[in-house]
């Protein structure tokens, strides 16, 4: 077991040094950010002095270099536009990013493990085919065009529901639907065949020869084995959530790392967009870990993969 952890741990430390070598590759194609920060009526010399303060004078190589040892330090450097320390800028708006993650997950748990119970025990019946409709409804719908069509519904035309912004529960009932029903569709698919493997197994059968009630069966027997492995991978979901709520926070206005993300590519703030992208990459390369850490005590045949 110690040696498959180490195994993962490894692979995902050099997902992370090959991110940083991509982040900064691609931060650095976006464009200067000299003209940003000297102004439009900068001289040749006040170019020069803002080129030398941001270290660009320097060799590409050496400038990776010491953005490497910054990032191992957990110094991602500060924000050209607000020269606020990018951290900090991060930390201030993960709050409302981890709120509407976790406010997802919920409505995807709610929607799918009902619904992936129903399907396999109503397996090859109208029921079952209504919930891979939903499920594959789910996965090809892009999340930003549910939420402009919740937007004109509920928001412009019912006036039900705020359209943008963040402030009480309401603000985020419409981004959580939206993102929660294409989280539901994977986990609905997950419960629905984990199911199916619970529900042909011997004990269930033996279960039902002893007379037991069908929705005991179901619901307290087969369910508590089926769902190990769709709890287990929520944490690839939660980590989906929080690295791809860029579209959800930019179409409801949502004050998150997300829009942060638009903001900064919009300011052409290239320490704030790699801080960001290597935010993203670190928490999901983690839960990721996380995941195969726990499914591994689960499974034990994975530590032999």
């Amino acid at each position: 077991m110690q040696g498959y952890i180490l195994r993962r741990v490894l692979e995902g430390l050099a997902a992370i040094l090959l991110m940083t070598v991509i982040v900064f590759a691609l931060a650095r194609l976006s464009g200067s950010p000299v003209d940003l920060v000297a102004g439009e009526y900068a001289t040749d010399e006040d170019r020069a002095r803002v080129t030398h303060m941001l270290g660009l004078d320097r060799p590409v190589a050496l400038q990776y270099w010491i953005f490497l040892k910054n990032f191992m330090r957990g110094d991602l450097g500060e924000s050209i536009r607000t020269r606020e320390k990018v951290t900090a800028s991060i930390l201030h708006r993960f709050p409302a990013t981890l709120q509407l993650a976790g406010g997802s997950l919920l409505v995807a748990l709610v929607i799918a493990v009902p619904l992936g119970v129903i399907t396999a025990v109503k397996r090859d019946t109208n029921i079952d085919t209504a919930g891979k409709t939903f499920a594959v409804l789910g996965l090809a719908l892009p999340s930003f065009w549910l939420g402009l069509v919740f937007i004109a519904i509920f928001a412009v035309r019912l006036h039900w529901l705020p359209a943008a912004g963040r402030g009480g529960f309401s603000y985020m009932i419409l981004p959580a639907v939206a993102m929660g029903w294409h989280v539901s569709a994977g986990i609905l698919r997950l419960v629905r065949g984990s199911m199916l493997e619970v529900l042909d197994s011997e004990y269930i059968k033996l279960a039902r020869i002893k007379g037991l009630p069908e929705w005991k069966v179901v619901w307290k027997h087969a369910l508590r084995n089926a769902v190990i492995a769709p709890i287990t991978f929520t944490a690839v979901y939660l980590g989906t959530l929080l690295a791809g709520s860029v579209v959800i926070e930019t179409v409801f206005v949502w004050p998150g790392v997300g829009l942060l993300a638009i903001e900064a590519f919009g300011w052409r703030d290239y320490p704030l967009v790699q801080g960001i992208i290597l935010y993203m990459t670190v928490l999901y390369i983690f839960l990721n870990l996380l995941v195969d850490i726990l499914y591994a005590y689960v499974d034990p045949r994975i530590r032999l993969t």
